[in-house]
């Protein structure tokens, strides 16, 4: 393996960090580049066919864009380079940046003009794999120059070189090293005595026929878009919400239409239609829409549909983009309408003690004409508009408003009296003036907790089986007790509930502490039984019950249970009993043998 081809390779070792501009390069010796240069750093490439070139700049290597009129390619002024059949110019990233990841796509017949830019005291070599270098120039002649290499001396001025593809091949790489030597020693690149550090790569893919201003799918696409600002986007963009919103709020789509080299598309029409009567508009911006479909024929990349719902009412909708009948993509939207149904459910057993409103609380669920569940505090469903009917048992009010990720909100209510039952209902006044009443939800309300009793689910169980204590609070008058309350001293079920646990184990966290309230007078635990056979009780109190109930101390109760094996293991005395049976049993048959025999 030759010198240049060994430091050619241990080169590419540190490109990663060069391409990605992390590293700067400090001399250390003759051979190294101008201190402080980041490789990645210099002018970026230019679209394939742009009339103008970038500016070169030192140890950078660059694709002269500019198309060539009269064949013209090389030229000692880096602006007055041409490259003729260049399609595209990128890099692996999808961006312009001029440094070792660097491709573009080449007519087969075609010519790839590089260009760079040299300061004092630098040299650079050009080399090419799968084409030939068919000329050069530079205000300063080129140290040495081959069918696959130029080198350059220094000379604080420009240089270019064209490069054809080989026939019949399907790619070529350009490569440029870099190195700071003095004049004199310029020539040395080209003969391998240095090779310089790896600043530019150009992977370039050689094709027959150019498909430029041709749709593709592969580059092409409608994306969703959170606010219809043009940003080059290549996905869908991710945020709260994506591709549903209330009927008063509009929602976006950015439509990439690009060739097969990643060039933007500038001819055609570009065309938007919406489902289920939607409304969109596409252009250059947000604008308002005002028909179910709509076409656009300016700078046709990087545009935005906005879509919007019609009316009041929920949708849903497919939104189609197309260029000259080619679909380019397609995006799903959801609207959601006005209020049309409200459910009220879940109600816990309420109270009122002593004019004292408890936390009584209900679950709601506002939802359109289609039954998409309805975020309130919105402009379009502002949750100052819940009310409650003329006919609801119980005063109502709106505390948590739904969301988005949680679509359900809790109402709490207040009881009349300190004993109760009847309906709750709600309306709700929406924008348009039309009054949504919801369902007839059947409430009680009860007094504190006044006593207790408990037990488990099975008499019986067997090792391992899951239990399931019930602990049923009532008041004073036999009711089931209130639930939701707003102070210990209202309830038991806001204070510790003290369970023993012989040969149990508690299913979710220990007792310690424990407040849970209950649901309809009711608590419930569950546990895993334990593995030995026998008759167990366990103890449940609730201190605060006791305390209520004071004339009449309740104390704790017990609950029993019974471990058993679903198949018991056979004793000693078992098995002796059997066979002496089994003895007896043989000596009768013996007996009545002998009979038999005798009276023959």
């Amino acid at each position: 393996m030759s010198k240049m081809t060994t430091n050619k390779r241990i080169s590419l070792i540190s490109v990663a960090a060069l391409g990605f501009g992390l590293l700067s390069i400090v001399p250390a010796s003759a051979n190294s580049l101008v201190a402080s240069t980041v490789i990645a750093s210099g002018n970026n490439n230019k679209v394939a066919g742009t009339g103008t070139n970038p500016v070169p700049v030192d140890h950078i290597l660059n694709i002269a864009s500019a198309a060539s009129v009269a064949g013209e390619t090389t030229s000692a002024t880096a602006s007055a380079a041409r490259s003729i059949g260049l399609l595209s110019t990128s890099d692996i990233t999808g961006t312009l940046v001029a440094g070792t990841t660097q491709t573009a796509t080449l007519l087969s017949t075609g010519t790839l003009t590089v260009i760079t830019s040299r300061a004092a005291a630098t040299n650079v070599l050009i080399t090419v794999t799968g084409g030939k270098i068919v000329s050069v120039a530079s205000t300063t002649a080129s140290t040495g120059f081959s069918p696959t290499a130029v080198a350059f001396g220094d000379g604080n001025n420009d240089a270019s070189a064209a490069i054809q593809p080989n026939a019949g091949v399907t790619s070529m790489v350009v490569e440029m090293y870099s190195t700071d030597l003095d004049a004199a020693t310029g020539a040395t690149l080209f003969d391998g005595t240095y090779t310089g550090v790896l600043t530019g790569r150009i992977n370039v893919t050689v094709v027959a026929a150019s498909t430029a201003g041709t749709l593709s799918a592969t580059t092409s696409g409608v994306f969703y878009d959170s606010d219809g600002t043009a940003s080059s986007r290549t996905s869908d963009e991710v945020y709260s919400g994506r591709g549903t919103s209330n009927y008063d709020t509009a929602q976006y789509a950015n439509v990439r239409a690009r060739d097969a080299y990643g060039s933007a598309l500038t001819t055609g029409l570009l065309t938007a239609s919406a489902t289920n009567g939607a409304l969109v508009k596409i252009g250059s911006g947000v604008t308002t829409p005002t028909a179910t479909s709509d076409f656009y024929s300016a700078a046709l990349d990087n545009v935005i549909v906005t879509v919007a719902a019609p009316a009041k009412a929920g949708l849903s909708t497919v939104v189609t983009v197309s260029h000259n009948g080619t679909v380019i993509g397609t995006k799903s939207y959801t609207f959601r309408g006005e209020v049309a149904s409200i459910t009220l459910s879940a109600a816990v057993n309420g109270l009122r003690n002593n004019s004292t409103a408890g936390t009584n609380t209900m679950t709601v669920v506002f939802a359109d004409s289609a039954g998409t569940p309805l975020p309130t505090a919105t402009t379009a469903v502002p949750s100052a508009a819940f009310g409650t009917s003329a006919a609801s048992g119980y005063a109502l009010a709106l505390t948590t408003d739904a969301t988005t990720s949680v679509p359900s909100g809790v109402v709490t209510f207040t009881c009349p009296d300190i004993s109760s039952t009847g309906n709750a209902i709600a309306t709700y006044a929406n924008i348009s003036g039309t009054v949504i009443t919801s369902n007839a939800l059947p409430v009680s309300c009860s007094k504190i907790a006044f006593r207790y009793t408990a037990g488990y689910d099975k008499a019986v169980y067997a090792p391992g089986e899951i239990a399931t204590l019930t602990i049923s609070l009532t008041d004073v008058d036999g009711r089931a007790a209130a639930d939701s309350l707003t102070s210990a001293s209202d309830n038991a079920t806001d204070d510790v509930v003290v369970i023993s646990e012989s040969q149990m184990t508690k299913v979710g966290a220990a007792h310690a502490a424990d407040d849970t309230r209950s649901t309809n007078g009711k608590l419930t635990y569950k546990y895993i039984v334990g593995q030995n056979e026998g008759s167990y009780s366990n103890s449940i109190n609730l201190p605060q019950v006791n305390a209520n109930n004071a004339a009449g101390t309740t104390g704790a109760v017990t609950a029993g249970f019974t471990i058993k094996a679903s198949t018991s293991v056979v004793s000693n005395a078992d098995v002796l009993k059997s066979i002496v049976a089994l003895i007896a049993s043989i000596n009768k048959q013996i007996q009545a043998l002998q009979k038999l025999i005798l009276k023959r």
